[in-house]
Order: C-alpha cells, then structure tokens, then sequence
C-alpha cells in the first residue's frame, strides 16, 4: 500500500511517529508500506485518521504523483477558505 507511504511522506511523519498515533507497530508498518501485508479494517481506520484521509483514499490504486495532487489541491482549497 504505496499510498500509506506517500501520504506519510506527505504529512511529514517518520513510520516511528505514524506507529506511535496509531499503535500500530513500526514493524506492521513496514509490512502494510511495502504491501507484503494487508491492513485490517481497524488498523485501516486509525491510519486513516492518523494521516487525516479517508479509509478509501488508503486503498486504492492511486500513483504516488496522483496523491500528491490530491493534496494539494485539498491543501490549497484549505488555504483559499482561510483568506
């Protein structure tokens, strides 16, 4: 699951961090990272909330270059509403 990655990269979190939020352990991470595993569907919602996305967004076949603007456009939407 490339897209737990990207979006960890993206909310600036080491896995150390990501596992403390969400009491998954670092090594489980590795594993749900480099999809030699799957996450369950309450290891799917705290990393959700964790990396403040939706569940679906964690799932899906996104390319890493589609996530990022995704964010971005989430992130800059947020900024526009704040002016």
């Amino acid at each position: 699951m490339k897209n737990i990655k990207a979006l960890r990269l993206l909310r600036e979190k080491s896995q150390f961090d990501l596992s403390l939020d969400t009491k998954i352990p670092n090594y489980r991470l590795s594993l749900l990272e480099t999809g030699k595993a799957e996450p369950r569907p309450d290891e799917l919602e705290r990393l959700a909330k964790a990396l403040d996305t939706l569940p679906e967004i964690l799932t899906r076949d996104f390319s890493e270059e589609l996530i990022l603007q995704m964010c971005s456009s989430a992130v800059q939407g947020q900024l526009h509403n704040e002016v």
